[in-house]
């Protein structure tokens, strides 16, 4: 299994190009996804993990999976690292996240979050220990 962990801060420049650090790089391989996050970052998981989400949805009703294939595909794009480990992020994806000159770039276990500077402090301030301890001992650890 695949982990991402660490935090980086990288920047993107004029061309919509982002850094993705090598040691990401190394556990996505060649191409992969980059798609939104219901919490205003985004995420960028390997082929095999977008593979078994497709796979996933497929299994369900479309009236159960309609919204959520929208909101993950619609501007979702598969990306392969140019020679200095650059991807393109589509505009799209740009806006959504607010993502400006400098983000943070966050292994979050299964996944990579790339998020606003800002908006990911904001996120991080409004979690208590309390309430990441009753998440925490939810998951039966």
């Amino acid at each position: 299994m695949v982990v991402f962990s660490g935090t980086y801060q990288h920047t993107v420049d004029s061309k919509n190009r982002l850094f993705i650090p090598a040691k990401f790089r190394e556990l996505l391989g060649d191409n992969f996804m980059v798609m939104q996050n219901v919490e205003g970052c985004l995420d960028i998981i390997t082929a095999q993990a977008r593979d078994m989400i497709v796979e996933k949805l497929s299994l369900l009703p479309r009236t159960q999976t309609a919204k959520i294939k929208r909101f993950l595909f619609s501007g979702a794009g598969d990306c392969s690292p140019d020679s200095q480990g650059r991807v393109v992020l589509p505009k799209q994806l740009i806006e959504f996240a607010h993502l400006e000159k400098n983000v943070l770039i966050i292994g979050a276990g299964d996944h990579i979050e790339i998020w606003n500077e800002e908006n990911f402090a904001n996120n991080i301030s409004t979690m208590s220990n309390e309430s990441l301890a009753d998440e925490m001992s939810a998951l039966q650890w």
